[in-house]
């Protein structure tokens, strides 16, 4: 810009923001941003790599009231330049650590140190840069440069370095939006051309691809599990259908039309008492709870009403087949309950609607629900009632890892039971372990202390059924000692090492990696005396 005044600043940087990792092995600084004019752009530095040594003098943590050591990215790094005499334009050589796959990548990068400058235009405004804009301008925009600038080096941050901390971090959103400033940054380079515009370009853009997620390539084997369930689904779904048809059939002769009910006190209820009725497609609002007690409503004020108590062990046992449906079968059921019952002599009067409300009770002897699930509860043990077709479901469809299989390979096989509906495998890649502190410090191994609930492989099977159409795992660390083995007699050795998952999704007709609330991309897994390696979260993919 014409008449730019420039003023330089005796103070000599890398130009980065660094945050500390202190408990890492090694010692490292995360590299948070490259400032606009840092003399390390272009050097192949990026953003979330780990500074672990500069110029050969690895990176560690200063002792408590010691002299300012060089910190590089962090407050007052310019003093220790100063006291080295170093001026502008000396190169400096940083190793880093950047994630692979599986571990880290070690490599060596080298950038120059620059000094700070700041910009005035010849009416002596401040400037952004030495060709503009003007800090406070904002070219139609709704906020001023400056402070759109400093909102752009926040989502590299966050992007690149936090996005483990932002729980409710969503990519596909952040990537909307984030497409949304694509004008400001075009009306940057038209307007206001040079290092710096290309600069901000450089960052918006790797930010941009990183928020949109990798792209993959998933064909027939990759969503063969989708069509196996289809396939599961509707060879039950048969199967339902010809039990209900012989269970109805089974009581034809003791079979009363279950409308117009008798009335339960005025009627002749001993003429219905012991007699068998249909109750066809319930919704789940016909539920209702009375004092914290679960009623099944059928009929109307008209039509008269029936009750079933589902803390009886009927509907207990109707539910549990229910939720294993949704784990061996498919997560997807339509919840339309059809109930084949049998009349019991004592009336009921239940809260509907704010009202007492007399009708028949029942007891549950069958149940097909969504026309897919077939359960009759006369037969079964305990509270579980098998149903129809679950027997050929319970075969292992996966295998277990052989117990030197790597980290990943036993995440890789967590994600196949997923997809395959192997629950019983599932179960057996968890630890069932936990290592706490005593209040000596000392470390603790507690045994069948932890469990995979099967809640969390139901939502796993949800996720794959909806939203989630394959995982890989993405990356996997370096694994870490928790316990040594020598603590006291008989301690034993733990390692740890943790790893991250890629979900993926379907967007605009593309599959492409993605982040969101209903997703766990981090995980740890854990092993003793160099057993197996088992996963130490539990939580659902």
């Amino acid at each position: 810009m014409e008449g730019t005044q420039v003023f330089v600043v005796d103070e000599i940087t890398t130009g980065l923001i660094t945050e500390t990792n202190w408990d890492e092995s090694p010692p490292s600084l995360l590299v948070e941003n490259l400032g606009w004019e840092s003399g390390f752009r272009g050097s192949g530095l990026l953003p979330g790599d780990r500074i672990i040594a500069v110029d050969g003098a690895p990176v560690t943590r200063p002792p408590d009231g010691a002299a300012q050591a060089l910190l590089v990215g962090q407050y007052q790094e310019h003093v220790h330049w100063q006291k080295s005499q170093r001026r502008e334009n000396d190169r400096v050589r940083l190793t880093v650590r950047r994630k692979q796959p599986l571990g880290w990548q070690t490599l060596e990068v080298e950038g120059a140190l620059r000094a700070k400058r700041t910009y005035r235009s010849a009416e002596n405004r401040t400037l952004v840069w030495e060709n503009g804009p003007d800090t406070y301008e904002r070219d139609g925009f709704n906020d001023a440069w400056s402070s759109w600038l400093e909102a752009l080096q926040k989502r590299v941050r966050n992007t690149f370095c936090q996005a483990r901390f932002r729980v409710g971090l969503t990519t596909p959103y952040e990537y909307k939006s984030l497409l949304e400033e694509r004008p400001r940054v075009e009306r940057m380079l038209s307007r206001y051309p040079g290092p710096f515009a290309e600069a901000v370009r450089g960052d918006f853009e790797a930010t941009l691809e990183r928020l949109r997620g990798q792209r993959y390539s998933l064909g027939e084997a990759e969503l063969a599990y989708r069509k196996a369930d289809e396939e599961r689904a509707a060879e039950v779904a048969s199967l339902a259908k010809q039990a209900w048809a012989a269970a109805l059939d089974s009581v034809k002769a003791e079979t009363i039309p279950a409308f117009p009910a008798q009335h339960p006190i005025h009627g002749q209820r001993e003429a219905v008492a012991g007699k068998c009725v249909v109750l066809e497609r319930l919704p789940t609002r016909q539920w209702i709870s009375e004092a914290g007690h679960g009623w099944f409503v059928a009929g109307d004020s008209s039509q008269g009403r029936y009750f079933l108590d589902m803390e009886s062990l009927g509907a207990i046992r109707m539910l549990r087949a229910l939720r294993r449906y949704t784990r061996l079968v498919s997560p997807s059921i339509r919840e339309e309950y059809t109930l084949l019952g049998r009349v019991l002599p004592k009336p009921r009067v239940v809260m509907v609607d704010g009202r007492s409300t007399w009708g028949l009770e029942i007891e549950v002897l069958a149940a097909l629900i969504g026309d897919s699930l077939f359960v009759d509860v006369r037969q079964g043990q305990g509270e579980i009632s098998a149903f129809a077709g679950e027997e050929g479901l319970l075969k292992p469809r996966t295998e277990l890892p052989p117990d030197d299989a790597s980290p990943q390979a036993v995440l890789t096989c967590m994600i196949d039971c997923i997809k395959a509906g192997d629950l019983s495998v599932w179960r057996q890649l968890f630890a069932d372990w936990l290592v706490r502190s005593n209040p000596d410090k000392t470390p603790q191994v507690c045994y069948r202390m932890q469990h995979p609930t099967d809640d969390d492989f139901e939502r796993s099977r949800a996720s794959f059924s909806r939203r989630v159409w394959d995982a890989r795992v993405a990356w996997v660390g370096e694994p870490r000692v928790v316990t040594r083995g020598d603590e006291f007699p008989g301690a034993p050795r733990v390692e740890e090492v943790e790893a991250e998952i890629e979900h993926i999704g379907q967007f605009d007709g593309e599959y492409r990696g993605f982040l969101d609330v209903t997703v766990h991309r981090w995980w740890t897994l854990q092993r003793i005396d160099n057993g197996p390696w088992r996963v130490a979260t539990l939580q659902g993919i």
